[in-house]
């Protein structure tokens, strides 16, 4: 099979996985091809070594790294980027930027944020009031609105992005809320960075680009971005994170967590995990745990695979796949990789 048909056959077969894993791991292949064309062998033997493009994508799926059916869907980072390009680096000639406040009396059970290119930094305070400060050049270059329950800070419009010239002037904004509020907070940022640190709150936040900074006890946090470094803190319960390119550092007790990456280093460190999956394509996974529990497998189709059990000085190296059982408790560890190494240190 020449490198031509072997490769249509690879876009059949994952025809309805994620385009920018699919995209990832075909740029894998296509390596293959092109240093085993160098190294003198014909396109016939590479694809023979490389094996059934049915059975590859098979392979890929069992082991949970690619899914036909994605949890999160950033796909509407892409046109928006690729229509955007260098327009949204201009600047025009703004006006001199002025501090804007405004207190929200109402009760509020759910917040929803849409930053158009600006920093959002959202706190605690022991007002029974919500206090949003923000930098711009007018006070209506943020829209803020009360709906209910529901209060909507922002909005997203594709037009400011491509014009410019056109679009309000927001530097960034402060959201203050009280202490013992457990309102769920919901973030669209198509670029800029968001820092959040709370006590109570459920966080779902997507992202385009920038720096993201979760501190928060909340029950759950889900971050899906296209182009961010990502760092979580805290004690959540449920820990939902999917990246296409960039760092994620995860820093919790003991919460339930699945991790999607394309690119980027991916760190992880806790107590010990009740449910943890961790997929990558060309990422380098390191889980440091202070409790080996459960069970653990793994698995890396050209990285390399460590376990330090601190036991002894000797770091355990494995081949491309794991499958041990630690300890008789109920949790279950599980990470895969397609080129990246993967390591596991007890703390």
């Amino acid at each position: 099979m020449k490198q031509t048909e072997y490769l249509d056959l690879m876009d059949y077969y994952f025809r309805n996985a994620d385009p920018l894993v699919y995209e990832e791991i075909k740029k894998d292949f296509e390596d293959h091809f092109r240093q085993g064309i160098e190294d003198g062998k014909k396109e016939e033997e590479i694809a023979h070594e490389l094996g059934d493009p049915k059975e590859i994508f098979l392979e890929y799926k069992e082991e949970g790294i690619i899914e036909e059916n994605a949890r999160f869907d950033f796909s509407i980072f892409g046109t928006i980027f690729d229509e955007i390009g260098e327009k949204f680096s201009k600047k025009k000639k703004r006006n001199e930027l002025q501090n804007y406040s405004r207190n929200i009396p109402e009760q509020v059970h759910r917040i929803e944020i849409a930053s158009e290119g600006y920093d959002i930094k959202i706190r605690n305070h022991k007002e029974n009031s919500i206090s949003i400060h923000y930098l711009s050049e007018k006070s209506g270059d943020l829209p803020i609105q009360t709906k209910g329950s529901l209060l909507k800070i922002g909005s997203l419009e594709p037009n400011h992005l491509l014009n410019p010239s056109e679009a309000p002037y927001v530097k960034k904004a402060e959201i203050w809320i009280p202490e013992g509020n457990d309102m769920g907070i919901n973030i669209w940022s198509l670029s800029g960075n968001s820092d959040i640190d709370v006590l109570n709150n459920d966080i779902t936040l997507r992202a385009g680009k920038g720096e993201i900074l979760l501190r928060s006890k909340g029950r759950s946090a889900v971050i899906d971005a296209a182009l961010a470094n990502v760092k979580v803190r805290g004690d959540q319960k449920e820990i939902y994170i999917k990246t296409a390119a960039g760092n994620i550092d995860v820093n919790s007790r003991t919460a339930e967590m699945d991790i999607n990456t394309i690119s980027g280093k991916v760190q992880v460190r806790m107590l010990k995990s009740r449910e943890l999956k961790i997929r990558s394509i060309s990422s380098d996974i390191r889980l440091q745990m202070a409790e080996l529990e459960g069970k653990v497998k793994a698995s890396s189709m050209s990285g390399e695979i460590c376990i330090d059990k601190g036991i002894s000085d000797d770091v355990k190296k494995y081949g491309k796949s794991i499958e041990e059982k630690w300890s008789e408790e109920h949790r279950s560890i599980h990470m895969s990789s397609v080129s990246g190494n993967i390591s596991v240190e007890k703390l």
